[in-house]
């Protein structure tokens, strides 16, 4: 029986065969493009979330609950309106704690919200406490050790505390600033961030 005029059908099958793996790289291609679609906001928030600046100054506290606002103003008079990455409120609340400390915020520094004329916008992630009206300050935690207390820095060095305010006796595991040295009676303390309570298993 003669066939009509047309393609043949083992070359239409392989043709058949090449269309459906175009088409499964096509949907692969747009299937990798959504994802990076979908995922390039997320990648920047990430990126704008790195610290990359540092700035050093005074902090001080402005307004009342629960308005209450951090500025700091640098040795040459710069202002940066304060606020904490992420929108986490701890940072912040320790920070508040150092008002009128000079301290050094590790953040990113950005365009200010134009509530305060003048101030250039600092998202901080973290700080340290430096100084006290022109004193050196340390700003670590308090621990217990055998031969008494100390203050744990950052770096994990820990320095022998000689003689501890009373006040401070019931502050192990807090976040303190200690101003002057810590084998002397301190010229100012005070508690940044108050020991988190041990919670026992029931």
């Amino acid at each position: 029986m003669a066939r009509g005029a047309g393609v043949p059908a083992t070359v239409g099958a392989a043709l058949v065969v090449v269309a459906l793996a175009a088409c499964a790289r096509a949907g692969s291609a747009r299937d990798a493009a959504d994802t990076a679609t979908t995922r390039a906001p997320e990648d920047a928030a990430t990126a704008a979330l790195v610290p990359r600046d540092t700035v050093r100054g005074v902090v001080s506290v402005t307004g009342a609950d629960p308005a209450w606002r951090l500025t700091l103003t640098t040795a040459a008079g710069a202002a940066y309106d304060v606020t904490s990455a992420g929108g986490t409120a701890t940072p912040l609340d320790e920070l508040r704690a150092a008002d009128h400390l000079e301290v050094t915020l590790l953040g990113n520094e950005g365009p200010g919200s134009g509530e305060l004329p003048g101030a250039r916008g600092f998202v901080m992630t973290s700080f340290l406490v430096r100084a006290a009206d022109g004193a050196d300050a340390q700003d670590g935690v308090l621990i217990r050790e055998p031969t008494g207390y100390a203050l744990r820095l950052m770096d994990g060095t820990a320095l022998p505390i000689a003689t501890l305010p009373q006040s401070l006796e019931g502050q192990v595991g807090a976040r303190i600033f200690w101003v002057g040295a810590t084998d002397l009676p301190p010229a100012a303390y005070g508690v940044l961030r108050a020991p988190v309570p041990l919670r026992l298993p029931r």
